[in-house]
């Protein structure tokens, strides 16, 4: 080895020769055969195969976990659409109201024979309908108002009548009488039926409550003076919500809304006019594009009110929140 490494200049030269030597001899011994090659390949193959069906099969069922996530939200993202020709659209204006303070937040609005009554959480207000002008009202309350309706002696005397929180009811006139919601209702909107013979609002008359999603029919309890429940007239699909109720002779206006903002969705808001004796939907009518979002939805009011014998009706809108806004829509007489 001495006199072999004699022929290089220096160690670092001969070490590095006798790698390359060393490294030649095995790869010599251990260079596969065309078979054992062959069966490189084919082992390879077989490998990226299983990778392949591996990461395939993973794909699928990532999407098979996603598709049973977006069936399983699907009833939560849906919006109600009518079907073509079912629908029409209500023509809205907003009225100017002179609110006593700017923002003020309407819970409920009640209206018949020309006179208007709308409500916040603590007090009721008269709303003048030729000059929008607005008229604070006494009430002896004791609990939150969450919705308020009328009722009148004559077509030029009707005072406000409050549902309240508790689901007591309160007159609020003079020596106006407290009734209760029988049989442990428990209401979010209420509407005063009209006397048949007088054509007048009256408590005796009865009232329609929507109670938790559904319309219920109440009757005047002499004996007990209150409301008490006789039958569940309708419940929404349980997607809707009943935003109001509203009554004028022989008709029921119930305002539902769908209410997707838990998954940031807007509302869609439909005005049902049903006719009372056989509560049959005679007409459906939808919000207009501009104004979703502008119904009485889980607070704000809702009331119907005739135009006048064969002029139609108008329906009163008032926006939930604390923007004081009123929608007015008519009604045509044969959309009734």
């Amino acid at each position: 080895n001495d006199v072999e490494r004699g022929f290089y200049s220096d160690d670092s030269e001969y070490d590095e020769r006798r790698k390359q030597e060393e490294f030649s001899k095995l790869t010599d011994v251990q260079r596969p055969t065309p078979a054992e090659s062959k069966r490189v390949v084919k082992v390879a193959n077989h490998v990226q195969s299983t990778t392949r069906q591996g990461l395939g099969f993973a794909a699928i069922l990532w999407y098979a976990t996603a598709g049973v996530t977006v069936l399983d939200l699907w009833p939560s993202l849906s919006l109600p659409v009518l079907a073509k020709g079912q629908g029409t659209r209500l023509s809205v204006e907003q009225l100017d109201i002179a609110w006593p303070v700017p923002g003020f937040e309407v819970v409920g609005l009640a209206c018949s024979h020309g006179h208007m009554f709308a409500a916040n959480s603590y007090q009721v207000f008269e709303i003048n309908t030729m000059t929008n002008a607005t008229q604070a009202l006494p009430c002896d309350i004791d609990e939150e108002i969450v919705d308020v309706s009328l009722a009148c002696a004559d077509t030029t005397t009707c005072w406000p009548v409050v549902l309240l929180a508790d689901s007591s009811v309160v007159e609020c006139k003079d020596n106006g009488r407290t009734i209760s919601l029988l049989k442990g209702i428990e209401a979010q909107r209420l509407a005063i039926r009209h006397a048949a013979a007088s054509g007048l609002p009256s408590l005796e008359a009865g009232a329609i409550a929507a109670s938790n999603g559904t319309a219920v029919e109440m009757r005047w309890n002499e004996a007990q003076q209150g409301l008490s429940p006789l039958w569940e007239l309708s419940t929404v699909d349980d997607k809707e919500k009943i935003g109001g109720v509203a009554y004028d002779t022989g008709v029921t206006f119930l305002y539902t809304y769908n209410n997707n903002s838990q998954r940031g969705w807007y509302y869609r808001e439909l005005l049902r006019v049903i006719k009372t004796d056989t509560w049959t939907t005679q007409k459906i009518y939808h919000v207009p594009e501009k104004f979703q979002g502008s119904g009485p939805e889980t607070s704000g009011g809702f009331c119907a009110m005739s135009r006048g014998v064969g002029e139609g009706v108008e329906v009163y809108m008032s926006q939930s929140g604390d923007s004081g806004t009123v929608l007015r829509a008519a009604i045509t007489a044969d959309a009734e």
